[in-house]
């Protein structure tokens, strides 16, 4: 076998001038670079621009905005973002182009007066709106796997008890997902199964048989407290670049009893 490894010059992340009417000199300045100067953009061109050491710095992916000497900073390039500077009357944005990420200043026209924003503000920083919601709510779910060779019958039941799905988006282009299952049970429907429900436990005592029944339940959570089955949140944020940008993850899985047995794990491999 051969192993060929090339390289090329240039950078995923790119800074823009387009701010051709405000007249502004704009450089960029990579979380880690000296303090002093930056990478200068020439008016209505582009640079490439990257990290020393990206992982290892804190914040790791933050860039300086230099605009006529006044410093802005951007936290997090992988996240897309729109921020007015009322004094340069340009705007910083960042937005995913293709496998790039391009962070433009541009000419921004804005009004100047009573109530406007103090210079460098966010307005992305105040709480955003929900524009979208989906909300499912299901009382019961009921889902039964049956063999049909070389005779019908029906091998597995799944119950779920109360399932709960909610995804909604905001004005940022953050998404919110939760998914909540109160119970879930899988009953094998096979004909040699032991119901405990209906066993008579004293006539298994008295004859001090050895205990060879399978269980008909084989998964099942306690639902100890009134604890969920499963309970999962996701927040996503708009991501800048190709990449996924997943802020918080939540998971919580409530106790549960498995029971493993060739009488159901046979005939469920042959399916």
């Amino acid at each position: 076998g051969a192993l060929a490894v090339s390289f090329a010059q240039g950078s995923a992340f790119i800074a823009a001038h387009a701010a051709l009417r405000a007249n502004v000199a704009v450089a960029v300045r990579p979380c880690g670079w000296p303090a002093v100067g930056g990478i200068p953009i020439p008016t209505g061109g582009h640079v490439c621009y990257g990290w020393t050491d990206p992982f290892v710095r804190s914040p790791a992916w933050a860039v300086d905005v230099i605009i006529n000497e006044a410093v802005y900073r951007v936290p997090d390039v992988r996240r897309t973002l729109r921020r007015v500077i009322h004094r340069q009357r340009v705007a910083i944005t960042v937005l995913s182009r293709g496998d790039e990420t391009w962070l433009t200043v541009e000419d921004c026209e804005v009004f100047t007066g009573p109530g406007v924003p103090a210079e460098g503000s966010m307005p992305m920083t105040e709480a955003p709106a929900w524009l979208q919601r989906v909300e499912v709510r299901l009382p019961r779910i009921g889902v039964s796997l049956v063999e049909e060779l070389p005779q019908a019958r029906e091998l597995l039941y799944l119950h779920l008890e109360l399932v709960r799905f909610e995804w909604r988006q905001n004005s940022s282009d953050v998404q919110h997902t939760r998914l909540a299952i109160s119970e879930a049970q899988v009953d094998c429907q096979l004909p040699d199964r032991d119901d405990a429900r209906v066993r008579d436990r004293r006539r298994s005592e008295s004859l001090g048989l050895l205990q060879r029944d399978r269980p008909a339940v084989i998964f099942a959570n306690h639902g100890e407290g009134e604890k969920p089955f499963i309970s999962v949140f996701v927040q996503q944020c708009a991501a800048s670049s190709h990449g996924l940008l997943l802020p918080c993850v939540e998971l919580a899985l409530d106790a549960v009893d498995i029971t493993v047995d060739d009488g159901w794990l046979d005939p469920l491999m042959r399916f």
